[in-house]
């Protein structure tokens, strides 16, 4: 009986649980502070310069914009920020699907911005529409015309992109909300081209093209 009565050593000695295993260490947090309006400045500084190198010569001028005043500070950036710059500036690639998606709705958006723009040039002054008119951007030669077509075809969307897309959007959005992130950055997008007549398409088109950055997590739809 005595026997009978002691606990088994297996009741005794229940096994443990197994530890749950250590977590993964967390990244690095990024070096020095992050912000929008800063980066927005310093681009603006670096425009005027090629405002200026424009009017010498405009393919060049508008190269040295797309490149320095926009792609460049938006890699050092992030570069000095410790940041990886393909997930930050949102370079990955994306989905086929996101790629279509970002054909139609930027078809859908240049047609409704081009309506905007008629409408904005009807309601402001005709001096402004003369003032700038982008017509007079091809006057040139056509080695000229051809090669700022070139430039504002291959050069032009993923340097701004990057910039405004990638580098401002993605800083809005650590602070914001996805909606604010998208409205801030096309604003300062709208902003930077110093266009009044064609800035409430420009915010339209700066509207679309955040969303499909947001919704691919990629600029390559934009």
């Amino acid at each position: 009986r005595a026997c009978a009565s002691m606990p088994s050593s297996a009741a005794v000695e229940a096994p443990r649980p197994d530890p749950p295993p250590d977590p993964a260490p967390a990244p690095p947090e990024p070096r020095g502070r992050k912000s929008a309006l800063a980066f927005f400045g310093v681009l603006l500084l670096l425009f005027f310069p090629g405002l200026v190198a424009q009017a010498a010569l405009l393919p060049a001028g508008l190269a040295w914009s797309e490149l320095f005043a926009f792609l460049l500070p938006a890699l050092v950036a992030t570069a000095g920020s410790n940041l990886r710059a393909r997930e930050y500036l949102k370079v990955r690639r994306a989905r086929t699907a996101a790629v279509v998606l970002g054909a139609l709705a930027g078809g859908a958006g240049y047609l409704l911005a081009g309506a905007v723009m008629t409408l904005a040039q009807r309601l402001l002054p005709e001096v402004w529409v003369r003032t700038f008119d982008p017509a007079k951007l091809f006057e040139g030669p056509a080695w000229e015309r051809v090669l700022l077509a070139a430039i504002a075809v291959f050069v032009a969307p993923p340097c701004e992109e990057i910039a405004f897309r990638g580098y401002l959007q993605t800083t809005l959005g650590l602070r914001r909300s996805p909606a604010r992130a998208i409205a801030g950055a096309a604003v300062l997008f709208a902003a930077m081209h110093l266009d009044p007549v064609r800035l409430p398409a420009l915010l339209l088109l700066g509207l679309v093209f955040g969303w499909l950055t947001w919704r691919a997590g990629s600029i390559w739809p934009a």
